[in-house]
């Protein structure tokens, strides 16, 4: 892979529904440097919404990875 990005394309069905994010481009975005990386989904509950939220994490580090940027988020 040449680069990874705090965000993904990502399809789920979470509490019966089917959630897509899926990013248009990544301009002005920054690589998330050297190192290994995994995402991490986090399923909000918000006025009767289902929502996810997907941060990137580096391998090892128990922090969010990267507490500069916020997480990117889908709403069904």
């Amino acid at each position: 892979m040449k680069a990874a990005y705090r965000y993904a394309d990502l399809q789920l069905v979470m509490a019966g529904k089917k959630i897509h994010l899926q990013p248009e481009d990544y301009v002005g975005e920054q690589p998330l440097g050297e190192g290994r990386f995994t995402y991490r989904i986090i399923k909000r509950d918000q006025y009767a919404e289902v929502s996810v939220d997907i941060q990137a994490v580096k391998d090892g580090d128990q922090r969010t990875g990267c507490p500069q940027w916020e997480p990117a988020r889908s709403r069904s």
